[in-house]
């Protein structure tokens, strides 16, 4: 696979962009933590995967659909099974979004298209962030809204 995707990698600043109370705890937690995140198993990578499809096709418009496919293989085959991950579900039992962090980074953060907005992307970063001690996340440079939502988490580009 010819996947020739820019990076940048970005490094948490925890205390950038967030609100504290004196006692050190993040005021956001409460109206982020409102999404209950839960531990994903292998027997749901194909609801996963996609989930994954469908927000890699609404906004990850320079990756052509065979890349997609490609990477849909290795993610299914390799990448599942590399990192730890964590997911929401709707009231209906669906999972409409989900993290996977492998040694202190976010390797992967996808949202259905439908529940984007919702705040299920920022419950899971900050999940990552205060119980996986999550402090880095490699995003395209081709996606600058992915960028600005980290930055808007609280991420700095180290490079």
């Amino acid at each position: 696979m010819s996947c020739s995707l820019l990076h940048n990698i970005l490094d948490i600043d925890h205390r950038k962009n967030l609100d504290w109370d004196q006692k050190g705890y993040n005021l956001i937690d409460k109206k982020i933590m409102k999404h209950q995140v839960s531990n994903a198993k292998k027997q749901d990578y194909l609801e996963l995967i996609e989930v994954w499809e469908k927000s890699v096709q609404a906004t990850h418009d320079f990756l052509p659909d065979k890349e997609i496919e490609q990477l849909k293989l290795l993610i299914l085959d390799k990448y599942f099974d590399a990192v730890l991950i964590k997911c929401i579900k709707n009231i209906e039992g669906k999972i409409i979004g989900f993290s996977g962090v492998a040694n202190h980074k976010i390797e992967m953060l996808f949202v259905a298209p439908a529940a984007q907005g919702q705040g299920i992307g920022s419950a899971l970063c900050q999940y990552a962030i205060e119980y996986q001690e999550a402090t880095k996340v490699d995003v395209n440079e081709q996606n600058p809204r992915a960028r600005e939502f980290y930055e808007k988490i609280g991420f700095n580009v180290v490079s």
